[in-house]
């Protein structure tokens, strides 16, 4: 089965990036950063090209620029995957095991969500790699544990986030249903998982889907994406719409966790 990463580049330091020289997977570098990788990275094939939006907007790009030549498998990543996944290499040399749609992720941060939900998240782990996946509900900002309803904002720490829910109700409007919004916005329609109305999410946007569930939806699909990736680069919400989209992956692609998920009453 051919595979490849797909790496988003914007400026990180250059000596983080240690770990492409650890996988035999190819891996194509889009590179929107000011700086070109040096000599020791010349086994990276590598592409320039305009700093627009975040690591959504490389992601779509590669979907449209290479719908009718895709591998078998995409992994997707930010340039630094370790600040999320501690055992990212170690996932990408069992490929083998990945479920179609793979969240590859553990944290944003040592800190985010918390060490009691990763603990809890054994359910998901990959040969003990560990890999977590949170589940929001109708307003995108709680997750749900086996503790019950606890508040968190997606996109980064609690702390620099306490506005994040206004910056998304400034977004898709006020009075409305966020998840039911986001999926409007992405174009596609909501679904229940495994009985309820749960939006899944990998931290950092970390993930491998096949050729399969990416050609489910028809290129012009991933266009209006691209465009509105594109548009939303030049409005002041190109920030929250990353974030959408970091939570819309999964979705996306539609994702089935676990049966054994445990959900409050």
């Amino acid at each position: 089965m051919s595979t490849k990463i797909i790496v988003c580049l914007c400026d990180e330091a250059e000596e983080k990036m240690w770990w492409t020289q650890n996988t035999d997977i190819p891996i194509l570098v889009y590179n929107k950063g000011t700086k070109n990788l040096s000599s020791k990275f010349s086994h990276l094939e590598t592409i320039k090209i305009e700093n627009i939006g975040r690591e959504e907007y490389v992601y779509i790009k590669y979907i449209v620029d290479n719908y009718n030549n895709l591998p078998n498998r995409v992994i997707f990543t930010q340039a630094l995957p370790l600040d999320h996944s501690p055992d990212f290499i170690k996932l990408l040399n069992q490929t083998e095991n990945f479920s179609p749609v793979q969240p590859l992720s553990f944290y944003y941060d040592k800190y985010v969500p918390g060490l009691q939900l990763l603990i809890l998240s054994k359910r998901f782990f990959l040969n003990n790699c560990k890999i977590h996946i949170e589940f929001f509900d109708e307003d995108l900002k709680k997750y749900y544990s086996p503790t019950g309803k606890t508040y968190y904002f997606p996109g980064g720490s609690l702390q620099s986030n306490l506005n994040l829910d206004q910056t998304f109700y400034k977004f898709l409007g006020t009075n409305v249903n966020l998840r039911t919004k986001m999926h409007q916005l992405c174009g596609i329609e909501t679904r229940q998982i495994l009985g309820h109305d749960l939006t899944p999410m990998c931290h950092a946007a970390l993930f491998s889907v096949t050729k399969e569930k990416i050609l489910a939806k028809p290129k012009e699909f991933y266009e209006n994406l691209l465009s509105l990736s594109t548009e939303m680069h030049y409005r002041i919400e190109q920030k929250a719409f990353s974030w959408i989209m970091e939570m819309m992956w999964l979705e996306i692609f539609g994702y089935d966790p676990p049966l054994e998920l445990f959900f409050p009453t």
